[in-house]
């Protein structure tokens, strides 16, 4: 069985552990720190602080201090750093789901629950016996997974301009559930920048 095999090696157990900030939406630049202390208020203010001076919460992709501001446009990210459990480790279905994806090339790629594996030749790899019942099953054809803006041609996308099409906007209890279930979720996660920085 795969999934068991996938299991005792210890493998999709190296996800990201990271978690994207989002909360701030201001067009004018506030303080980061300040922002922080509002949404985490389990997490000392010391430990905060530490962790921005110490290269643990990013903006922009690069480490920051505790007087950084940034604005809604800033991509804030925490990183809790060490091993992260992936989508593909949690059941059978799931497992198979995720190498299914994979397998065409279009699985999801360093977010909360996946790593770096996302193509068919990673996966042959990574896992050799998931790749091997893929290729079983489903043969080891050409055909990979496109995204309908980078597919070869333009036919099925006439009359479709990117630009103008409308898009869809969450409304502001649902981005904010959204938000505190991430916080929720990465809650335990703190204790590894806790033992970290003590």
């Amino acid at each position: 069985d795969c999934f068991e095999r996938a299991k005792a090696k210890g493998i999709w157990n190296d996800g990201r552990a990271a978690q994207r900030y989002r909360r701030i939406k201001s067009e004018s630049p506030v303080s980061l720190y300040d922002a922080l202390l509002k949404s985490f208020p389990d997490q000392s203010p010391e430990l905060i602080k530490k962790c921005m001076d110490g290269g643990d919460i990013l903006v922009n992709g690069k480490p920051t201090n505790s007087a950084v501001k940034v604005s809604g446009k800033d991509k804030v990210l925490i990183y809790f750093g060490g091993p992260k459990k992936c989508y593909a480790s949690r059941n059978k279905a799931e497992y198979w789901a995720e190498v299914l994806q994979c397998w065409y090339d279009t699985n999801r790629t360093m977010d909360h629950d996946h790593n770096h594996i996302h193509t068919r030749e990673q996966l042959k790899v990574y896992d050799p016996q998931a790749a091997k019942l893929c290729e079983e099953v489903l043969g080891d054809g050409k055909w990979r997974f496109v995204t309908p803006l980078k597919r070869a041609g333009k036919g099925h996308l006439r009359g479709y301009t990117p630009e103008s099409a409308p898009t869809v906007k969450l409304l502001p209890h649902i981005e904010t559930a959204a938000y505190d279930y991430y916080d929720n979720y990465w809650k335990e996660f703190w204790q590894r920048l806790a033992d970290k920085h003590n």
